[in-house]
């Protein structure tokens, strides 16, 4: 019997309570990318679980230009996607040895995504 499908960003939490530590994962995981375009803006939503601590998380990236208007009758450039971007653990759940000046919101563990896989051009 075939699975069902599941809809876009459902994915399991699989969290597993590790020590904080501010490190750089080496270990990638596939993360889902949505890709949203609006005249000059860009948005992707990335969606997936975290490397180290396997906690849920979905963070967005805007580029582009954000005023809604433009000067003249030019039309304004196309958004550039970055060909990497680093994302840092924001699981929401509370770890061992957290520091509490940490503006981070997870583990402490950071990662590159290679976003050039995913852009279409």
């Amino acid at each position: 019997m075939p699975r069902p499908s599941m809809p876009w960003g459902s994915r399991i939490d699989h969290h597993r309570s590790i020590k904080y530590a501010e490190t750089e994962e080496r270990l990638t995981v596939p993360f889902t990318v949505r890709r949203e375009a609006d005249g000059a803006r860009l948005r992707l939503v990335l969606s997936g679980n975290c490397p180290a601590c396997g906690g849920l998380m979905t963070k967005e990236f805007s580029y582009g230009i954000a005023g809604t208007g433009t000067k003249g009758f030019r039309s304004p450039p196309s958004p550039v996607l970055p060909s990497m971007a680093t994302l840092y653990c924001e699981c929401g759940h509370l770890h061992p040895d957290k520091p509490a000046d940490a503006t981070d919101d997870g583990c402490g563990r950071f990662w590159r995504v290679d976003l050039t896989a995913h852009d279409p051009r």
